[in-house]
């Protein structure tokens, strides 16, 4: 199995890794797109050749919203050289919205001019890519039985960090207004020179003291009207000045304090 390597593409909440295109923060690099198409190219293969099943999209939505059909999405949860682990994820349309019916993995080997198809563990897929969401080659090396599915990256840490409201009162990013909802997590690759990453605090008191000295954002931001919200926090982790976190992935879980 080849070294890990840390990557500029983002992963979705459930794992799936995906390119930020050139127009948002933190693109990912024309190197790690290509690596992604290459992956594509792999799972191309194993549908040509009968080995999974295509994937297709059936859904469709009436005039009053209402969703029906049903889909199965190809979604590439690691790569490494010419083997690829890929979530065949089913779905179903209904009046209340889409839901996930199932979901298999499976581990697709470059083999000749051709493809070789194996099972994925389904109970350790997923939690293996999300373990270290910025790098290539984890997972797939602990479902080989190349790396063991411990560390630091797994641990849940919490924390505080700071955001304001929308008017319609949903938290939001005080920087760039982003959503930060609460029990949805956000992930981004995390790096100890403020180029990428989620912040947060590991007490109450230190955002209040960054805020009070207008460290969290900057004197460019405005350090009032601000609300603390408690999160939970994975991933690779950065210590920057004044207390300040750099992590791969925050969860708000709760609103707790105001801060006037």
């Amino acid at each position: 199995m080849k070294k890990q390597i840390e990557t500029t593409l983002a992963r979705n909440a459930y794992g799936e890794l995906y390119a930020v295109n050139q127009f948002q923060p933190n693109p990912s690099t024309p190197q790690d797109c290509a690596r992604l198409l290459a992956a594509k190219y792999l799972v191309n293969l194993a549908v040509k050749s009968k080995k999974i099943e295509a994937a297709y999209d059936n859904i469709s939505r009436d005039r009053k919203g209402r969703f029906d059909g049903d889909a199965l999405h190809h979604e590439i949860y690691d790569f490494i050289g010419s083997t690829v682990l890929v979530c065949l994820r089913a779905t179903d349309g209904t009046r209340y919205g889409v839901k996930t019916l199932c979901k298999s993995y499976v581990l697709i080997r470059k083999h000749g001019r051709g493809v070789v198809v194996s099972e994925a563990s389904k109970a350790v897929a997923a939690k293996a890519a999300k373990a270290k969401p910025t790098e290539l080659g984890y997972a797939i090396a602990v479902l080989t039985g190349n790396a063991q599915l411990t560390g630091k990256s797994l641990e849940i840490r919490t924390g505080y960090k700071a955001v304001t409201l929308d008017t319609s009162g949903n938290p939001i990013s005080v920087w760039d207004a982003s959503p930060w909802p609460v029990g949805k997590p956000r992930i981004e690759r995390s790096t100890a020179t403020h180029n990428g990453g989620l912040y947060y605090y590991r007490t109450i008191e230190e955002v209040i003291a960054a805020a009070v000295n207008s460290d969290i954002f900057g004197p460019a931001r405005e350090h009032k009207n601000l609300f603390i919200a408690r999160v939970e926090a994975a991933g690779v982790e950065h210590e920057l000045a004044n207390g300040k976190l750099c992590v791969t992935k925050i969860k708000p879980i709760e609103i707790v304090a105001a801060i006037i």
